[in-house]
């Protein structure tokens, strides 16, 4: 025989984590929507500003200090014993 204090805090713990699974899968796709319209804003502001790939590639080339891409310290995303 289970204890049924225990099982009303079971049922509890099961319910919250469907409503946190939930609350994450929402949050997911607002994150994904607010991505998809930022990246609209970019495209039509270059659109309006009528840039050129090669003078969108300069912008950024300009923006990175010369390289097309800025890379990260491999280090950066190392893993310690600690985490």
């Amino acid at each position: 025989m289970t204890n049924p204090k225990i099982e009303k805090i079971d049922e509890a713990i099961a319910k919250t984590k469907k409503r946190i699974l939930e609350q994450q899968a929402k949050l997911r796709e607002l994150e994904r929507e607010r991505i998809d319209l930022e990246n609209a804003e970019i495209v039509a502001t270059f659109r309006n500003e009528q840039l050129t790939v090669d003078d969108i590639a300069a912008l950024i080339k300009l923006k990175t200090g010369g390289s097309t891409f800025k890379q990260e310290p491999a280090d950066k995303y190392k893993i310690t014993e600690s985490e």
